[in-house]
């Protein structure tokens, strides 16, 4: 197969991924963290790897899973792991009447969501600049691989 007909193929199954999404969308749950904000989170599936994912931009757990294929990829994953969202502070359905986090504050939410669900080994997988703090992250600690995607180097 050439290259226009793999990018062909591709797109195909991404449109039929996206047409065929069966996860339920679950509803927010809420961890409150040591200095008082509340952090958004969600769990979806049940596989034995536990993946967090961490989104460059700014969004909200509703909002993404209007997105069919942000949809069709949460289902891919929960195919095969327990995938971990969260809204970042400040955004979304956590806490807005706080001050911009830095990398320290979010990284104890991040942690806080873990320790909400119990996930004691996470793969921890951001996008874009979310990717490159995740390599970078105090949470590594805990976590059993880091990947990033679509980010500059």
């Amino acid at each position: 197969m050439d290259r226009r007909g793999l990018v062909s193929h591709s797109l195909a199954c991404t449109e039929a991924a996206v047409e065929d999404v069966s996860v339920k969308i679950p509803q927010p749950r809420y961890v409150k963290t040591s200095d008082g904000a509340y952090i958004a989170y969600q769990v979806v599936g049940e596989g034995p790897v536990d993946i967090s994912l961490q989104h460059a931009w700014l969004g909200g757990l509703e909002l993404m899973w209007e997105n069919p294929y942000i949809a069709a990829a949460y289902d891919e994953f929960a195919s095969f792991s327990r995938l971990i969202l969260h809204d970042r502070r400040a955004t979304g359905l956590s806490s807005r009447n706080v001050q911009s986090p830095n990398l320290e504050t979010r990284v104890g939410d991040l942690l806080a969501v873990l320790d909400a669900v119990g996930s004691q080994r996470t793969v921890l997988l951001g996008s874009g600049r979310a990717g490159h703090r995740t390599r970078c992250s105090p949470a590594c600690i805990r976590s059993e691989r880091t990947l990033s995607y679509g980010g500059a180097r």
